[in-house]
């Protein structure tokens, strides 16, 4: 019983760690070839172990809520709820901590639009992730 749920834990984190690098890649990606910029968003990370530890982190602490019964259902599904979680902690709590005003206002209008599709990135990698370690 506890050999099985570590190992669901185990796999839940890396799982969120996966997705979270994923996420990274996308955004480092997309913020290289000018892509938020060209849309008026200013949500370009530099690729550094600085900024990339706490992402990987956090995803993978995010990732064990792929274990909770209450999102259950298919992966899609699972994806798409769990998906609001870490888009809500980055419009209310990550960005306006940093200064960026709630929603990310200070960054651009279509920051909301980004962080739900960095954060869906990151979901169905993890998700996926799950899927296949199963």
């Amino acid at each position: 019983m506890l050999k099985k749920m570590l190992q669901s834990l185990s796999f839940a984190f890396s799982g969120g760690v996966f997705g979270a690098l994923l996420m990274c890649l996308l955004m480092w990606t997309l913020g290289d070839k000018g892509i938020p910029q060209s849309v008026g968003v200013n949500m370009v990370p530099h690729l550094s172990l600085n900024w990339l530890y706490p992402q990987l982190i956090w995803g993978g602490c995010l990732g064990v809520l792929f274990l909770f019964p209450w999102f259950g259902g298919t992966l899609a599904k699972q994806i798409v709820i769990i998906t609001l979680i870490p888009t809500a902690l980055q419009l209310f709590w990550f960005l306006p901590e940093a200064g960026h005003g709630y929603v990310g206002v200070n960054l651009g209008a279509l920051t909301p639009i980004f962080v739900l599709g960095y954060s869906l990135t990151w979901s169905i990698g993890a998700g996926v992730w799950l899927k296949v370690c199963r």
